[in-house]
């Protein structure tokens, strides 16, 4: 049986892969934006690194790699597979 951790996005470990479960914001501009840059629920994304002072993360999503602020990836629900 495997062990499925939902967590935000901010809160994985780099080389993780993981699968976008939700958006979750406020603000739609913001939500819209991440949609357009491929962060759709169901969609497999690997943490790639994280700046030396933590910020920002660099994550690859649908073939191609993003930066994002933590701030904004915490907004990010996402499900790991151990």
């Amino acid at each position: 049986m495997s062990n499925i951790k939902l967590m935000s996005l901010d809160k994985v470990k780099p080389s993780r892969i993981a699968t976008i479960k939700a958006v979750k914001s406020a603000d739609l501009l913001l939500k819209q934006k991440l949609f357009n840059m491929g962060f759709i629920p169901g969609v497999s994304i690997e943490m790639i690194r994280s700046a030396p002072l933590l910020d920002p993360i660099e994550i690859k999503v649908l073939d191609y790699l993003v930066v994002l602020r933590r701030e904004e990836a915490s907004m990010i629900e996402v499900e790991i597979n151990d």
